[in-house]
């Protein structure tokens, strides 16, 4: 086996666009819900805490503040990606909970 060292930097980029961001986190939020709806649980503080933890482990204890505005931006999509994951469960959750036999 042949290794060889490269010179420049790989840029990869899961997005083009801050819009094509949103539509991302949208969709992958919602296959969460759905996959965990009945299975575990959540409440809007929990969605509130989970994206404000995202947020700073990103920003402050992986270093995310060294990238200006890059590190921001995606420290900023960990947070709102983690609260829409968990207020689109609590909201599945509450649909569930509504719908069982005995309920008005």
């Amino acid at each position: 086996m042949h290794t060889e060292i490269l010179d420049g930097n790989v840029l990869h980029y899961s997005y083009q666009s801050i819009e094509q961001f949103i539509n991302k986190a949208n969709t992958y939020s919602t296959l969460f819900a759905k996959n965990n709806a009945g299975k575990k649980s959540s409440s809007p503080a929990k969605a509130f805490f989970n994206g404000a933890y995202s947020f700073i482990k990103t920003y402050f204890f992986k270093q995310g503040f060294r990238d200006g505005y890059v590190g921001l931006v995606i420290a900023c999509s960990h947070m709102v990606t983690n609260f829409y994951k968990y207020i689109k469960l609590y909201e599945l959750n509450k649909e569930q909970k509504n719908k069982k036999p005995g309920r008005h």
